[in-house]
């Protein structure tokens, strides 16, 4: 039994570290790592899985290209996985190699004989599901164990959410609200970004400034909600010629800059 209190108090301090680690990661790309890369060396884990419901491919947009996780990392598009796996009330659970299939909690990580699922919630929604995988047949069996990581699994529903919202946020101050494109923020981003890729690779980039002539007239004749128009079909007749690597930003009023890398 002290050897219990003891395995507690550690478990304790480990969740206590982990759950800062959380809270400091203040984009999805760095909480993904803490899930993923983290939560295994922290506490000492044979396997781990981490799905995330992303039905409009936002989460996945939004994140850097190589942040892969050697299929450790899924995206569900459709809730009804979360309901097969924890049914209509979700919560922490226990499970072992004789009353799951190992093989649908994780996707590469093999040989795990017991894991923990865990929901991740925000208000009535599932947000994700974190798998922890162990060889041990009895390392998730204290009772004290699995109420810490079902308190942890909280925590890491609202961060994941949060980290969506700021996401969403840093997304719109980009974002020109008139044309849906870049803004001038935006635009000053692009070219620091393909600066220094040009200045890396030695390959050569080209801007080109756009100027919608007579906008005044325009306004002036016809009336502003028709300028408006005229910009926003501009801008997508442009954007439609572009290439995926290319970019058009809102510079000024009627000026647009367009940043072809390449």
């Amino acid at each position: 039994s002290i050897r219990m209190v003891e395995l507690t108090e550690y478990n304790l301090e480990q969740l206590q570290a982990f759950e800062l680690k959380l809270l400091d990661a203040f984009s999805m790309a760095a909480l993904i790592d803490v899930l993923v890369l983290e939560s295994r060396a922290q506490f000492d884990l044979d396997g781990v899985q981490l799905w995330l419901h992303d039905p409009e491919n936002r989460i996945r947009e939004d994140l850097p290209e190589q942040l892969h996780h050697h299929g450790r990392l899924s995206f569900v598009d459709d809730d009804k996985e979360f309901q097969l796996l924890y049914g209509t009330s979700p919560e922490v659970e226990r499970v072992s190699e004789l009353t799951a299939p190992m093989g649908d909690l994780f996707s590469v990580d093999r040989g795990m004989i017991s894991a923990v699922k865990m929901p991740l919630t925000y208000g009535e929604a599932v947000v994700g599901s974190l798998h922890w995988g162990s060889e041990e047949s009895d390392r998730f069996d204290d009772k004290k164990t699995l109420e810490m990581i079902s308190h942890l699994a909280a925590v890491i529903g609202i961060c994941v959410e949060n980290c969506i919202n700021q996401e969403k946020l840093n997304k719109l101050s980009l974002v020109d609200p008139l044309t849906r494109m870049g803004n001038r923020r935006m635009f000053d981003i692009e070219m620091a970004k393909e600066i220094s890729r040009a200045d890396r690779t030695r390959e050569p980039m080209s801007l080109v400034f756009v100027d919608l002539d007579s906008f005044d007239e325009i306004n002036e004749v016809h009336g502003h909600s028709i300028g408006e128009h005229s910009l926003r079909e501009m801008t997508s007749k442009i954007d439609a010629l572009l290439r995926t690597t290319d970019s058009i930003c809102r510079y000024e009023e009627h000026v647009f800059g367009v940043v072809l890398p390449g």
